[in-house]
């Protein structure tokens, strides 16, 4: 009926895909798609929907999400996820969670539904609309025990051998550029410090600190 039709997109993250896999990544969406759809049918919600298909990608080896992530620069799963309620202008999320959680998604939805539930929390604190590291993850430990969010007892659980090799493989090319770049930066130093003839006027610098111009910003907050 119109009162219940639905318009589902999913995709599987920005990148390069083989075409090799393609036929697995337009599989994987259509099921996706379809799985979604019956559960609409079924009479969920939005937020119910959307939170599953994004669970789904999770779960899923193919995406950059969840089990089978890029790994960090330490070699560690860290998940980003969040959940939106256009109808109630909220916002929930979780960043750098720790890999010891399967659906990230599901942490950032109960996390929404905890200020759907209570606007104002006893001595009239707000409820936190995000949650990073290790923090998240002992909100989700204590709070999401019923959300099916997926805890894990090792750090690699979520971990790929094809995660590990392709973290391998960039992690060496890192290294190379690092260096690349690093040689690069000491080249023109030390043909400065052999042409002391090279350095700019002192018409030139005071022309360049009159046109100088820097803007910049911070905050902080705590609590």
């Amino acid at each position: 009926s119109d009162r219940h039709r639905a318009f589902i997109a999913v995709h599987t993250g920005a990148g390069r895909y083989s075409r090799r896999n393609e036929r697995a990544y337009t599989d994987f969406c259509r099921r996706v798609c379809q799985t979604v759809g019956d559960r609409l049918a079924a009479g969920a919600g939005a937020l119910e929907a959307v939170s599953l298909a994004v669970a789904m990608l999770e779960d899923s080896e193919l995406t950059n999400a969840g089990r089978g992530s890029c790994l960090s620069r330490d070699g560690s799963v860290q998940c980003d996820a969040g959940v939106m309620l256009d109808s109630r202008g909220l916002f929930a999320g979780v960043g750098a969670l720790p890999g010891l959680v399967r659906r990230p998604v599901l942490v950032a939805r109960c996390l929404l539904e905890s200020q759907l539930q209570s606007p104002l929390l006893p001595g009239g604190l707000i409820p936190p609309s995000l949650l990073v590291g290790h923090g998240a993850l002992d909100w989700a430990r204590a709070n999401c025990r019923d959300c099916d969010v997926g805890f894990v007892e090792s750090d690699n659980a979520l971990v790929t051998p094809a995660a590990r090799t392709a973290y391998l493989k960039y992690s060496r090319l890192l290294e190379a550029a690092e260096q690349q770049q690093q040689q690069q930066r000491l080249g023109p130093r030390k043909r400065r410090a052999e042409s002391p003839d090279s350095s700019p006027s002192g018409s030139q610098r005071r022309l360049r600190r009159r046109w100088s111009v820097s803007l910049a910003t911070a905050g902080t907050a705590a609590g």
